[in-house]
C-alpha cells in the first residue's frame, strides 16, 4: 500500500501557499459549519412530536456536539475563528452550557506560536534582540489570544511589563476568514431569517483590521485612561514608551486573576457584586459620558488586580461614538426607562435605525432586546426575539448601535457568571441621564452609588498622573 504523505507548506512557493492555506482553510470552514447545520436541522425533525423532557435530553447532545466541533476549528484555524468562539462563549445568557464550557477555553487555553516566531517579530518590529531589550523574558506566554500572544517580562530599569506580539500570518488569515465566514452569514439570511447576522459582520469587517495595529492600541490606552482617571476603582495599564510598534506593544503588568475566575477572587477577597458594579460604571462611563470604549470586554479582557480594583486590559478593538450618536444613545436609554414609543422612534431616526412598523408595544420590545430590565436567560431572549423580530423587523440598524449591542451582550454574559442581576438599563440610565442634563457623570451605579466624579479637564494623563501610576502598580495588555 502507498502513504500520501502531506507536503509541507514551507516547501510550497509563496503564491501557491497562499492558495493552499486559503481552500484548505474555506474547505474545513465549510465542512463544519455544514456539519453542525445539518445536526440542528436533525434534531428538530426528531424532536418535533416528543415531549419536552426527551427533547432537551437529545437537544443537549447536540449541543455538546456543536461546541465541541467549533472548538476544534477554532484552535485548528486559529485567526478570526477564535474570536468569534470568544464571544459565543462569553454569553451564558444565550447559548446552551455546552458552549460555555467549550467556547470558554478560548479566552486562555489559546495554543502559543513558537517562542522563535515571537524573538524574529520583536526584533523586526524594534530593531533589537530580545536580550537587549529585556533583563528577563518569560519564554512560557501568560495568554494567548486570537491575534496575538503575551509573554512577562522586565525592562532594564526593573519594570514588569507585559509584551503583547501579533503573529506574523494573522493578517492573511483574517482576510480568508472574514471571506469564509461572509458566505456562512449570507447563508443563514437566505435560510434562516431570523438569523441574519450580516450587520454584525460588517461591523467586525470594519472594526479588525484597528486591532492588527498596536500603535492606535496605545492611542486608545492613553485615552480611555485619561478619561477614567477620576474612578477609583478601575484601572488601565501604562504603555512603555520607545516599545511600541505596529505589532509589538509592551505595556506595565498588572497582577491578579480573570473576573471569572472564582477561587483567584477569594484568594484575594474580592467581591463579585461590587466587581459587576465597577464593571457598569466603568462602561456606562466610556460609553456615555466619553464616547471612547473598550469593546470587547470578554471575560479574559477583565483582571482584578490583587487590591480588588478592576483592570481593563487588550484596547485593539476600541470604539469611538460621534457626539451625537452618544446623545443619540442617551435619549434612547431615556426614552425606554420612561416607556416613551415616540421618544424611542424619535431616537431610532436619529439613529439611523428602520424598522418596518412604528407601533409603540413593538417599539417598547425591540428595545428591551438591547437594555432590557430584567436579565433575559436562555430561550427567553430566543422566543422574545424571534417573536419581536417577525412581527416588526428591524430594516436598517447602523454598525456603530451593532458594535453596541455586542458591549452589553458580553457585560451582561460577565455578570451572569458573577450571579449579579446586572442590566444594561442600571449601567447606563445614571450616565444617560447626566449627559442630557449637563452634570458631571456618576462615580458608580448600582447598589454601590456614589457622588458624582469631578470633570476631567483633559483627556491626556498629567505627567504626575503617569508617574503615581506606575509606582502604583504594574499592568498587563491582553
Amino acid at each position: 500500500m502507498v502513504t500520501q504523505s502531506r507536503i509541507p507548506e514551507s516547501l510550497i512557493p509563496e503564491r501557491m501557499s497562499g492558495a493552499f492555506t486559503r481552500v484548505r482553510r474555506s474547505t474545513r470552514f465549510a465542512k463544519d459549519a455544514a456539519i453542525i447545520y445539518a445536526g440542528y436541522k436533525r434534531t428538530a425533525r426528531r424532536t418535533r412530536d416528543l415531549d419536552q423532557v426527551a427533547t432537551d435530553a437529545i437537544y443537549d447532545v447536540q449541543h455538546e456536539s456543536a461546541a465541541k466541533r467549533l472548538y476544534h476549528l477554532a484552535v485548528d484555524l486559529k485567526g478570526l475563528n477564535i474570536k468569534t468562539g470568544q464571544f459565543i462563549g462569553a454569553r451564558p445568557d444565550l447559548v446552551p452550557q455546552p458552549f460555555i464550557k467549550w467556547l470558554g477555553r478560548l479566552h486562555d487555553q489559546v495554543p502559543p506560536r513558537p517562542l522563535s516566531v515571537v524573538r524574529q517579530t520583536i526584533r523586526e518590529e524594534l530593531g533589537e534582540p530580545v536580550e537587549s531589550l529585556f533583563t528577563e523574558f518569560d519564554p512560557d506566554p501568560i495568554g494567548a489570544a486570537s491575534l496575538a500572544q503575551v509573554h512577562r517580562a522586565t525592562l532594564p530599569d526593573g519594570r514588569d511589563v507585559a509584551v503583547k506580539v501579533q503573529y506574523p500570518e494573522v493578517e492573511k488569515l483574517v482576510t480568508i476568514d472574514l471571506a469564509n465566514t461572509t458566505r456562512i452569514v449570507n447563508f443563514l439570511a437566505r435560510n434562516e431569517p431570523n438569523f441574519d447576522y450580516r450587520t454584525i459582520l460588517a461591523e467586525m469587517s470594519n472594526e479588525v483590521p484597528h486591532e492588527l495595529n498596536f500603535v492606535r492600541e496605545a492611542e486608545m490606552i492613553r485615552r480611555v485612561a485619561a478619561n477614567l482617571a477620576n474612578l477609583d476603582q478601575v484601572v488601565l495599564p501604562e504603555v512603555i514608551d520607545g516599545y511600541v510598534t505596529r505589532r509589538v506593544l509592551v505595556t506595565s503588568f498588572i497582577d491578579g486573576p480573570k473576573i471569572l475566575d472564582r477561587e483567584g477572587l477569594r484568594r484575594i477577597k474580592a467581591d463579585p457584586e461590587e466587581l459587576a458594579w465597577s464593571l457598569a460604571a466603568a462602561y456606562g462611563h466610556q460609553i456615555l459620558s466619553n464616547g471612547l470604549f473598550q469593546a470587547d470586554p470578554h471575560p479574559g479582557n477583565i483582571l482584578v488586580r490583587n487590591d480588588g480594583k478592576l483592570a481593563l486590559i487588550d484596547f485593539g478593538l476600541t470604539k469611538e461614538f460621534p457626539d451625537g450618536v452618544r446623545h443619540a444613545v442617551a435619549r434612547l436609554v431615556v426614552a425606554f426607562a420612561a416607556k416613551d414609543p415616540m421618544g424611542i422612534l424619535a431616537a431610532f431616526q436619529e439613529l439611523g435605525i428602520e424598522t418596518k412598523h412604528d407601533e409603540p408595544g413593538s417599539l417598547l420590545t425591540l428595545v428591551r432586546l438591547l437594555l432590557d430590565e430584567r436579565p433575559m436567560i436562555g430561550s427567553d431572549v430566543l422566543q422574545a426575539s424571534e417573536q419581536a423580530l417577525t412581527y416588526n423587523p428591524i430594516n436598517a440598524i447602523p454598525e456603530d448601535i451593532v458594535l453596541l449591542g455586542r458591549v452589553i451582550s458580553l457585560l451582561r454574559g460577565v455578570a451572569t457568571s458573577l450571579e449579579v442581576s446586572f442590566t444594561p438599563m442600571e449601567m447606563l440610565l445614571p450616565y444617560a441621564e447626566a449627559l442630557l442634563e449637563g452634570r458631571p457623570p456618576p462615580v458608580t451605579v448600582g447598589p454601590i452609588q456614589a457622588s458624582p466624579a469631578a470633570p476631567v479637564a483633559s483627556e491626556e494623563p498629567r505627567p504626575e498622573q503617569v508617574n503615581e501610576s506606575s509606582q502604583e502598580t504594574g499592568e498587563v495588555a491582553g
